[in-house]
This record gives C-alpha cells, structure tokens and sequence, in this order.
C-alpha cells in the first residue's frame, strides 16, 4: 500500500529542532532542573542525541547548567524573547515603578506576572525589605487553580476565554486548602470579580498568602495581574480587604498607564 503524502508539517518539519523544542517543553515544567539523562528519557530519544541538544541550547544561553548536580534549566533568555515578541516589554517598563511603590505601601513583595500557556509567569518583581520575606525568580511558573494572580485574571477574561483555559485544567492537590474541581473554582472566580481582587491563602505553599488585582489594557482585556506575597503572620484575613485595597489601586494605575478607560 502507497504511503499517503505527509502533511505539511510533517514533510517540513526539522527533527532536531522539534526534539529541541520538546526539550525546553519539558524544562519549563520542571524548575529544579533536568540532567542530560531525563530529557533523553522524557524525550525517548539516544542520550547523545540529548547531550547535542542540550549542549546547543547552553552554548547560545537559553539554558542554564549546574556544574555541580549536571542538570539543566532555562534560562531569563527566552522570556526575553518573548517580552520582545508579545509587547510584554512594554509593561514590563511601565510597570517597574509602581511594583516599587506597591512593595512600599504594603511592605510585602510586589510581583507582575502574566497566563502564558497553561499555566502562569513571574514577570517582574520588587522585593520585600524584610529579613524574611518571599521571593520568586524571575520566569517561575505558578498553577492557575492555586495562584491569586492567574485567578485576577480568570476571572475577568471574556467566558469564551475562560472556558477554554479552565477546559483541561488539572486541579492537583498542593495543601489542605487547594481547590479541588471546576465547580469550587467557577465559585471562587465569581467572587473574585464581586470583590475586584484574588486571594491564595497557603492553597499552594503553607503559610504564604497573595492578593492580586487584574491589570487590564486599552482594550479592557486582562493582560497581567499584579499582586503581593508574604507569610500569613504578616497578612492575616482580617487585614485582606485593606491590602487588597492599595493592591487594586496600584493595578488601576498600571491599567491606566496600558490605556485602559475604566
């Protein structure tokens, strides 16, 4: 039987670039890091071919590598990249200084992040001044199910949007307080757009909490969310509404800066 023509991303694909691909793919869900080894494994592919692979994307700095423990992760060169590419460079500037006013007026860590995918990212951030404090890399990746900031931004999308973000959410269980299913978090979302505001209160980590306020653009669509982050001691359920205030204050400033005519 005659083999049927290949589609056309088949007949042009380029195999190494694709298992290249699959590599960073398979890095941007693990943040701690993959030796040579795993990705040859999680690809199915020879291990020189992974070492090739890997050692390529080292050499031109999408990815960082542990002499120490051998194993790889990406680097900030790809959200570069992608800043550049999606106008996130833009807000990524506006943004700097009111991230700074934020932290100061709450005292907690003041973060930028953006969905990207299934799954959100740290864009910016500006520290807290405290000796314990939280602090996140720049590029992590964080849960839209548990994260006060991708619900800030959930639940203001358009629902055709929505739903399609939440169609094949997997509602795994971090802590005791983690959201369980689509119902519960249909609930939640609501609430958050009753209240103008998002909370993560140790669904993810024990002990931290986050409230985040959408940041919209001159379109009125969602594009970011800015939000706080610190241990419950310093953020207690009874100062949330007052936080979550100077929070959606700063993310109405940023809006307006995007364009953005409430």
């Amino acid at each position: 039987m005659p083999r049927k023509n290949p589609s056309p991303g088949e007949k042009y694909s380029v195999p190494n670039l694709e298992r290249a691909l699959f590599a960073l793919e398979a890095l941007s869900e693990r943040p701690d890091g993959m030796t040579m080894s795993e990705v040859a494994s999680e690809l199915s592919i020879p291990r020189n071919s992974a070492f090739r692979i890997l050692s390529t994307l080292h050499h031109h700095q999408y990815l960082l590598r542990d002499e120490a423990t051998g194993r790889f992760r990406l680097s900030g060169k790809l959200l570069g990249l992608g800043c550049r590419g999606t106008g996130t460079e833009r807000l990524l500037e506006l943004s700097s200084e009111i991230l700074q006013k934020l932290r100061d007026a709450t005292g907690e860590t003041a973060l930028l992040g953006r969905l990207i995918g299934s799954s959100g990212v740290v864009l910016q951030q500006s520290p807290s001044k405290h000796p314990i404090k939280v602090q996140v890399e720049i590029g992590t990746r964080f849960p839209l199910h548990t994260a006060a900031p991708a619900k800030a931004i959930l639940a203001w999308l358009p629902e055709a949007d929505r739903m399609a973000a939440l169609e094949d959410l997997k509602f795994k269980r971090f802590t005791e307080k983690t959201i369980g299913n689509l119902k519960e978090f249909e609930l939640v979302l609501a609430r958050c757009r009753k209240d103008g505001y998002a909370i993560d209160a140790g669904e993810e980590v024990e002990g931290i909490t986050c409230i985040a306020a959408p940041v919209f653009d001159s379109l009125s669509k969602p594009v970011a969310s800015l939000w706080i982050t610190g241990p419950d001691m310093r953020l207690p359920k009874k100062q949330h509404t007052t936080i979550a205030a100077d929070v959606m204050q700063h993310a109405g400033l940023l809006s307006q800066r995007l364009g953005y005519l409430p």
